[in-house]
């Protein structure tokens, strides 16, 4: 079942992820799960879970999940 869902993934998510490596850095989780829903509402294709979406974040372009304060407030955000 995980290769279906990696395979699955990857086919959804290949949504110019190489132009979003440079600009996802310090950019916090939602902000990019958000721009990916967006992705997946115009490609017509189901949107996965945010923590499998953040898994294959993390495993693709080998990024760390770090939270930090922003403006007071703890949000994730991804790090090299």
């Amino acid at each position: 079942m995980e290769k279906t869902i990696k395979e699955d993934l990857d086919r959804k998510m290949y949504f110019e992820l190489e132009r979003l490596e440079s600009s996802f850095i310090d950019k916090t989780s939602k902000e990019i799960y958000e721009e990916y829903k967006y992705w997946c509402k115009w490609e017509k294709v189901k949107p996965v879970a945010k923590n499998v979406f953040g898994s294959a974040i993390m495993e693709r372009f080998n990024v760390e999940s770090r939270v930090i304060r922003v403006d007071g407030k703890c949000t994730r955000v991804y790090k090299k």
